[in-house]
């Protein structure tokens, strides 16, 4: 190992290696050494430790970089690779110091010395875990991707909704507003950090019963401004979504690497159906696909499945929004013709370019999305043509795909990019001694001039720099205070609006009241009306007012004094007559009530003591009785004509009345009763 590290990097690097006899396809977990290395310091070693304590440690550490000799020393298959990711923090990123596939894979010792660091060829595992941790510090190696650049924000209720009800209506209610305002206030934040995203809605009655976002961010960068929520109500969950396939990038952007995979020509035609089209930079059509609601992220994912995108085109000099995002997140050119392509030139150029082969072209979003490919194809196979005939020149192997890829995106001329990426010879240099010789001084007055002027143009460039820098800054902060005065605003708004919601709820809450009010309203004027008719003909001498008891008990008795009272002079009908005995009627008699109205026989007691306080007990069929809405009342003339003969009979009777006699005039009464309301009829 090198005695000193050079490192100027503060990051936290975790360096592992698995040690010897272990295997991840074993039975046993596997063992790995660990180091811990924070800018030129190794905090921690550790010669061995599960990979639950490395996750462990990167949680501790909440480090940058965990680096790796070969990921599958550390997980079985791809598939675990999102497993260990997603165990680790946010920040952390996943690396292979030793290479990719597609890349020129190199063993770490070979990779260390080439970095000046002096290692052995066969490294113990904890000085290969320090010399990756190393080695990552200084940017070497590939970042390995298993998720892509963009997240899932999910807004929901957090309980199911039961069966009807007027409760189960309020709650959905109140849950599917919830959704609606906690959708609004993630879309507010994620408008307020200037991230991309798409939104998608499940519409209610009453607001949202669910959302979905898909935003141009990682997860880790969305948990600063948004917290994932489960409350009792409602929450909301935040998700990196899956790529298909692992994906590897290089740490440093000055990493000379040939890439194996083909560059790609992608015509895109986007709308509710999106066409898609896929050419390689030979010209070969490798796939045609249209699809409805096809993401963003639907559409990287298959696009990676032939190749890294160069080109993305359209067939309209306007090129559309989701275009330009599909290029910046794979960092591709934009091509787009200097006019609108008619329907007959897209089919002429189509048809032109597939005569002769087996393509299909099934819909007219296929159609235009492979106009749009072939006419960008068309406009670089000039300069495609020019860089194979200066490769077929060079006399070592450098891929025409790479070469192409910096002429097109770093807009160099084809010798540059040929230069650039040709490989470095170093010749071994031998250090000879030599005289010392006297510095040559240069006397040249032109080479002065020279560099003056140069001076003076740089003087000059340095100072438009900072002039236009200036007007930058003083656009900045307009487009600040423009955007805070559309933040201020929006805000009034959504305030505004959650204030509307809930007067909505209360408006519709007294609604139903004012509803229920007034029923009962019309209920009781209803009963007052038909009180006032019973007053009015009581008035006129026509009827008497009744009250009735449910039945002769002393609780159906005390709930009518409690309504209506029992007073004196009262008529009392009695809809069940059954079950009273002398003292129910004593209740009655003390009330000091004219007469009693029965449907049915009333007990030996409680009659016995009625008659005797002269009270009659008068069958229903002996009066005429009607009834008003809740009230009962009897024509007054019949009523008096049956009162006035009980008591004539009860009072002749009465002198030197005993128990027997009052037991015959009771049995006498009651078939006085039948007789008499058959002669009325």
């Amino acid at each position: 190992m090198a005695k000193t590290i050079e490192n100027n990097n503060s990051k936290i690097i975790i360096g592992i290696d698995i040690l010897p006899g272990f295997s991840v396809h074993g039975s046993v977990r596997p063992k790995y050494a660990m180091a811990v290395l924070e800018g030129n310091t190794f905090k921690e070693i550790k010669d061995k430790v599960t990979l639950s304590d490395i996750v462990y440690y990167a949680g501790k550490y909440n480090a940058d970089i965990l680096a790796v000799d070969n990921i599958f020393e550390v997980v079985p298959s791809g598939k675990e690779v999102y497993k260990i990711l997603l165990k680790l923090p946010d920040k952390t990123r996943l690396v292979q110091v030793t290479g990719a596939p597609g890349y020129l894979m190199k063993p770490v010792h070979v990779i260390a010395r080439e970095q000046g660091l002096d290692v052995k060829e066969h490294l113990n595992p904890v000085d290969n875990a320090k010399t990756l941790a190393i080695l990552a510090a200084r940017n070497i190696g590939f970042e390995i991707k298993a998720f892509e650049n963009e997240t899932m924000i999910t807004v929901s209720r957090s309980r199911n909704l039961g069966p009807g009800g007027s409760s189960q209506a309020r709650l959905r209610r109140r849950l599917h507003s919830f959704v609606l305002n906690t959708t609004r206030e993630v879309e507010c934040k994620l408008k307020e950090a200037g991230l991309d995203y798409e939104l998608n809605t499940k519409e209610s009655d009453f607001g949202l019963d669910s959302s979905r976002f898909i935003v141009s961010a990682s997860k880790g960068e969305l948990k600063k401004i948004i917290p994932q929520i489960k409350g009792p109500d409602i929450k909301v969950t935040i998700k990196p979504i899956r790529s298909k396939t692992l994906s590897y990038t290089p740490l440093s952007g000055e990493m000379r690497v040939y890439s194996a995979e083909r560059r790609l020509i992608i015509g895109v035609d986007p709308g509710i159906t999106t066409g898609l089209a896929i050419i390689d930079l030979d010209g070969n059509i490798l796939d045609l696909k249209s699809s409805k609601m096809f993401s963003k992220s639907e559409i990287l994912s298959f696009i990676r499945g032939y190749g890294l995108p160069l080109i993305y085109a359209c067939d309209t000099p306007h090129i559309p929004e989701f275009i330009v995002k599909l290029a910046n997140s794979s960092d591709s050119k934009i091509f787009s013709p200097r006019r609108v392509m008619s329907i007959s030139e897209k089919q002429e150029l189509v048809y032109d370019f597939i005569r002769g082969g087996d393509v299909k072209i099934t819909n007219s979003h296929k159609r235009d999305a492979l106009a749009a490919a072939i006419k960008a194809y068309q406009y670089y196979k000039p300069v495609f043509n020019k860089i194979e005939l200066k490769l077929s020149k060079t006399p070592f192997f450098i891929p025409a795909n790479d070469v192409k890829a910096e002429v097109i995106m770093r807009e160099k001329s084809i010798s540059k990019a040929i230069s650039d990426l040709s490989p470095k010879i170093e010749s071994e240099q031998v250090s000879v001694e030599k005289p010392e010789l006297p510095k040559p001084v240069a006397t040249d007055d032109s080479i002065i001039r020279e560099l003056r002027r140069k001076i003076s143009n740089l003087t000059l460039f340095n100072e438009q720099l900072k002039e236009e820098n200036n007007k930058l800054k003083s656009k900045i902060k307009e487009l600040e205070a423009r955007f805070k005065i559309v933040l201020d605003e929006e805000a009034v708004k959504l305030r505004r609006e959650r204030a509307y919601r809930i007067k909505e709820e209360e408006i519709i809450n007294l609604r139903e009241q004012v509803n229920q009010l007034k029923n009962t309203i019309s209920k009781l004027q209803n009963e007052i009306h038909n009180l006032k008719s019973i007053k009015t003909l009581e008035a006129q001498g026509k009827i008497k007012p009744i009250k009735i008891a449910r039945n002769f008990s002393k609780e159906s008795l005390t709930e009518l004094d409690q309504q209506y009272g029992i007073l004196k002079n009262d008529i009392i009908f009695l809809e069940d007559a059954t079950g009273g005995g002398s003292g129910t009627a004593e209740i009655l008699i003390e009330r000091g009530v004219k007469a009693v109205i029965t449907r049915n026989d009333m007990s030996h007691l409680a009659l016995e003591k009625l008659i005797s306080a002269e009270i009659p007990v008068i069958p229903v069929e002996a009066v005429d009785l009607s009834k008003y809405s809740d009230f009962y009342a009897v024509d007054a003339e019949k009523f008096s004509k049956v009162y006035n003969k009980f008591l004539e009979d009860i009072r002749r009777r009465k002198t030197g009345l005993t128990v027997d006699k009052l037991i015959e005039i009771i049995n006498e009464y009651r078939s006085s009763r039948i007789s008499y309301s058959n002669s009325q009829t």
